[in-house]
């Protein structure tokens, strides 16, 4: 028997449950669950979706990363393409994808990157390349 559909709006509502506020959390909950059981599924399937896809994943290898002083040396438009490609890792927290896409429209902005941006930057760099 095929598995249903995942429903469209499953990913958005699995962001959501990144927040730090309790009422926002059981909310995209509730929703997360609801949205689950009117397409005949609920958590558990969701939970064996995500393993099945992690199995078949291979583990990013720290060669898709550049050394952050190589990365340095790109043109503008390079760097931007490798940020990119660093935002799709699965070892990205939230919050790393969204710095990585924030210092994406800084450089696309042509603006120089703070000391603590920098700092933040290379600490991302070196947890892709698994030296972190």
């Amino acid at each position: 028997m095929m598995a249903p559909a995942l429903p469209s709006r499953v990913p958005a509502l699995v962001r959501m449950l990144a927040t730090d506020h309790d009422g926002e959390l059981v909310n995209a909950a509730r929703a997360l669950r609801r949205t689950l059981n009117s397409a005949g599924m609920d958590l558990n399937d969701l939970a064996e979706r995500l393993a099945a896809l992690s199995a078949t994943e291979p583990e990013p290898e720290p060669e898709a990363c550049l050394k952050f002083g190589e990365w340095l040396d790109l043109e503008q438009q390079d760097r931007i393409a490798h940020l990119r490609n660093i935002e799709a890792s699965p070892l990205l927290t939230t919050w790393e994808r969204q710095f990585v896409i924030g210092v994406q429209v800084h450089l696309w902005r042509d603006r120089p990157l703070t000391i603590k941006q920098t700092t933040a930057l290379q600490n991302v760099f070196a947890k892709i390349r698994g030296l972190a």
